[in-house]
């Protein structure tokens, strides 16, 4: 047996790391968070086996996780570096209440999240907000789309995933988003946690607009609120610009 078959079968990590992600999934996560929880935890499991050395859950110690964490901004950007320590911190807690790891064995209890830089974000000028909204300026399907999705985002301040999620629905209101009388839109945020979102009168209007159109889509019964141009393309997501069926 090679030296790497024996490192896999002696770690119980991906055993753990499994009934982690399941336990995510029975907590209703948001599958975004799931994954940045897993690609931490996988994470850490890849660096142990490439670095030669097989550990079970267990045995797992503060300096074991202090050297994944200072390999971590070799790979990725600082705040990526430390979501992933508290992605994996995450993990050990849930292992730590499963009786995996004993309280006293916790790796992270005396450890400190790594300092991320203050990230400057750059605010975008009005003129220049004026000119992206011009650009969608017009009559058509994508034109009168892409309109309410910048103003969705200018005015609301929602997360991409968020917006990307919003349906459609005039026979059933739990799945129905959208309240253009009340000028309201319901968005999924992080956690399963819904919340509204009060809608200025030129974004209502510039869905009103939108849904106009969308109602003589040939897919319109769909419940997504964004649909691409072609029929055949199905829904549109804003969240990472393609259409996806």
């Amino acid at each position: 047996m090679s030296n790497q078959q024996s490192i896999e079968q002696d770690s119980d990590l991906l055993v753990n790391i499994n009934s982690f992600q399941r336990h995510l999934k029975a907590e209703n996560k948001n599958p975004a968070t799931i994954r940045t929880y897993i690609d931490a935890a996988t994470g850490f499991d890849e660096y142990r086996r490439l670095n030669g050395y097989a550990l079970d859950l267990a045995d797992i110690k503060a300096e074991h996780v202090e050297l994944f964490i200072t390999d971590q901004p070799e790979r990725h950007a600082p705040p990526t570096a430390a979501n992933r320590y508290r992605s994996l911190q995450s993990f050990i807690k849930w292992a730590v209440a499963e009786g995996e790891i004993d309280q006293s064995d916790d790796p992270f209890r005396n450890l400190k999240s790594p300092n991320v830089p203050e990230k400057h974000v750059r605010i975008v000028p009005e003129d220049e907000l004026k000119r992206l909204l011009k650009s969608c300026a017009g009559t058509g399907f994508l034109e009168r789309r892409d309109l309410v999705i910048l103003r969705i985002f200018i005015t609301s301040g929602a997360r991409r995933s968020e917006v990307a999620n919003l349906r459609i629905s005039v026979d059933d209101p739990l799945v129905n988003d959208i309240d253009l009388d009340m000028g309201v839109a319901r968005i999924m945020g992080k956690g399963a946690r819904e919340r509204m979102i009060p809608r200025d009168p030129k974004t209502v209007m510039a869905l009103d607009r939108y849904l106009r159109a969308h109602t003589k889509h040939n897919m319109s019964l769909l419940p997504w609120l964004w649909l691409e141009k072609r029929a055949s393309n199905g829904r549109w997501d804003p969240a990472n610009g393609r259409a996806s069926l």
